[in-house]
């Protein structure tokens, strides 16, 4: 069962606050606190028809991501938007792979949700979710763990530039292993 343990916070438009942000993200992650940080919610959510969730698997950063969209779309102003789930591929055989594993997994789930394998076709991930997401309206994307990054305010602020100019976009950390179908059991 998902505990009520997930801060949501807004991102901080200005870089000389980044430091003490990401510490606060630190703090929360050790503390066992997941983290959704909302980045462009100020400019509105345009028609509220599509909530883009990119994916890697039903654990860690993917459960949540997974979990908040679908409480996003039990909202009323978002009750009509579509889930759609992008993972990428590398090429033709890991597109199918991921088609026979994940398509059955969502449909299970009986969210709604919308598979959309990508193929990157030699594109960095930064071009396809740019590609992919320009026309949706609200966009969560993972972010690596405190643990993981070395300098960490680093890694935010170049995590920040990488996803300039996409719709609002939550940022989401989980800092405990979260299983989507566990929640929905």
């Amino acid at each position: 069962m998902l505990k009520p343990n997930t801060i949501m916070l807004g991102h901080t438009e200005d870089p000389t606050h980044h430091e003490q942000f990401c510490t606060l993200i630190k703090h929360l992650y050790a503390a066992r606190r997941n983290v959704a940080v909302l980045r462009g919610g100020n400019q509105g959510f345009g028609n509220r028809e599509r909530i883009d969730v990119w994916w890697s698997g039903l654990k860690g950063n993917g459960g949540l991501m997974k979990i908040l969209a679908y409480l996003l779309q039990t909202n009323l102003e978002w009750q009509n938007a579509q889930v759609r789930v992008n993972v990428v591929a590398d090429d033709d055989e890991e597109a199918e792979e991921r088609r026979q594993t994940v398509g059955p997994i969502l449909d299970q789930l009986r969210t709604g949700a919308a598979l959309n394998v990508i193929e990157a076709d030699g594109r960095i991930f930064d071009e396809i979710v740019h590609d992919a997401s320009a026309d949706a309206d609200i966009v969560f994307l993972g972010m690596a763990t405190p643990d993981e990054e070395g300098d960490y305010v680093t890694y935010y602020t170049r995590l920040h530039e990488r996803t300039a100019g996409l719709p609002p976009t939550v940022f989401v950390l989980a800092a405990e292993e979260i299983s989507f179908r566990d929640v929905l059991a």
